[in-house]
């Protein structure tokens, strides 16, 4: 069986562990954008749909290069 996985574990980089968007951004950039991101999703998890409050960042690693991109931010419950 062949489906789409909702929620699914994210490999960082070792260099990048503990770092986040909230720690590298201003305070009022951050708050801004998790507003954004939770008014976006009606305050719904983007996993299971149940009320959420919490505003996580999906990146893209290229090692070889040293780049991480962000890519996404999504509510979570």
């Amino acid at each position: 069986m062949n489906r789409l996985l909702k929620l699914a574990p994210h490999l960082v980089p070792r260099s990048l562990f503990r770092k986040s968007a909230v720690q590298l951004l201003p305070r009022a950039a951050w708050d801004r954008i998790r507003n954004d991101t939770l008014a976006a999703a009606n305050h719904k998890c983007a996993v299971c749909k149940e009320p959420g409050d919490d505003c996580h960042e999906l990146w893209q690693y290229d090692e070889k290069n040293g780049i991480a991109l962000l890519v996404e931010f999504r509510t979570i419950a």
